[in-house]
């Protein structure tokens, strides 16, 4: 496959580039999908905080579970190992007597930064990177609620 990867059509409409629509895409409803089953307690916890995050930008259907299961589960596996990290960068290696000669890198390095480049593509396909929501334009205008509106909007009642 050649060339940059498609943009889904919720996001392509939200970032108003109307080449990138298809006229004949599959567009499902949104929909917040149902945490499954196999999760971890931790991942579901990731789960339950981007939940809210994705309803609120209204990318998410049905068809993309799996996907957000996989970011949650990975997002849960990163911060476990970044746990297991605190103390153990290096790793000391010892020649035959005993004596420390040298320190290495711990095998978590590689998995936690690994579990971090994963975390990375999948939050772009869910537009939830800076770069990725600058893309983004939402025409759905929003009510800014700060106590200088509330109290103009009380005053003119």
């Amino acid at each position: 496959m050649r060339g940059r990867t498609p943009k889904p059509a919720i996001l392509a409409r939200l970032a108003g580039d109307r080449r990138a629509i298809k006229k004949n895409a599959i567009e499902l409803p949104f929909a917040i999908p149902v945490a499954p089953d196999w999760l971890s307690a931790e991942a579901k916890a990731e789960w339950d905080e981007l939940t809210p995050m994705l309803a609120r930008m209204r990318v998410m259907t049905e068809a993309d579970k799996i996907a957000l299961a996989q970011l949650a589960d990975t997002i849960a596996r990163w911060k476990y190992v970044g746990e297991k990290l605190k103390h153990t960068y290096v790793l000391p290696v010892k020649d035959s007597s005993g004596e420390v000669v040298t320190f290495r890198r711990s095998p978590l390095v590689s998995i936690h930064m690994e579990y971090g480049l994963i975390i990375q593509k999948i939050l772009i396909q869910f537009g939830l990177t800076p770069s990725a929501r600058a893309r983004l334009v939402n025409d759905e205008k929003t009510e800014i609620d700060t106590v200088f509106s509330r109290r103009a909007a009380e005053e003119n009642a």
